[in-house]
């Protein structure tokens, strides 16, 4: 039986939801969930959380609920009427920004995710899910608007998973088109945020005492695109709908060269 029995309800992005995403390179579905569907995610996540609370990778591995979550109608139906494409899913992890723990002081630097997964299409799509409101005080996330059209851009590489905490994940990007304008975004429970692989984003850390962070994100890309596997996510195509997933994974490149996330 499926903990997370949300129903089957679709979502369709309107032509002014696909405009706004074909420019911003994000959107924000907000309400998607329900104040008692996160809680009921974010009460699954932490059976999965270490000690520290590291971020959990690949949850829908470990865990059928999670694999049903990235499956979920009312988000795919989303996401495949943002840019009209079949998708198929890469993978699910959980960032806690739990308060009191080393990782609540987590903050990432000015990233795209797709220097992880190294699309050469750029159409990796990412997909945070804010368990509760989130906001620069608790750990909330900043945006480049806009940023996504300028391509993969150079970075720094950095160790993107369970790195030491105080230390900053996040390939970092050092030279920001000046085109390009930060905003901070104010999350509310329950708010789903769509990027595109190629938007620049950061967080900050959480320096609230009492107000966690939880964020789900879940990772998609269109069937037949190419992708790195990771050595930590370990990213597999999975089938969102019928039949036999398709997806490429890069076999040009040693193993060892891939990124660290």
């Amino acid at each position: 039986m499926n903990p997370f029995d949300f129903g089957d309800d679709i979502h369709i992005a309107s032509h002014t939801d696909q405009s706004f995403y074909a420019d911003n390179g994000y959107f924000v579905a907000e309400n998607l969930f329900t104040a008692a569907e996160c809680n009921a995610i974010n009460t699954r996540a932490e059976r999965h959380a270490n000690a520290d609370f590291a971020v959990a990778h690949h949850l829908h591995k470990d865990d059928p609920a999670f694999l049903a979550l990235l499956r979920f109608p009312r988000v795919v139906s989303l996401l495949e009427s943002l840019r009209p494409q079949t998708l198929i899913g890469l993978g699910v992890q959980m960032l806690f920004k739990k308060t009191g723990t080393p990782y609540a002081a987590q903050s990432w630097s000015p990233h795209q995710d797709n220097s992880y997964v190294q699309n050469p299409n750029n159409l990796y799509i990412t997909t945070n899910l804010f368990l509760t409101d989130a906001d620069p005080d608790n750990g909330g996330m900043y945006l480049y608007p806009g940023s996504h059209k300028a391509g993969l851009l150079a970075y720094v590489p950095a160790i993107s998973y369970r790195e030491a905490p105080g230390t900053q994940p996040g390939n970092t990007i050092t030279d920001i088109p000046s085109e390009y304008n930060r905003i901070e975004l104010h999350a509310r429970q329950g708010d789903l945020l769509v990027m595109n692989g190629c938007l620049i984003h950061g967080s900050y850390p959480n320096k609230s005492s009492t107000r966690s962070r939880p964020l789900l994100s879940c990772n998609y890309l269109p069937a037949g695109e190419e992708f790195l596997p990771g050595r930590n996510a370990k990213r597999e195509a999975v089938d969102l709908h019928s039949g036999v997933a398709t997806g490429q994974v890069h076999k040009s490149r040693n193993p060892m060269t891939w990124s660290t996330k």
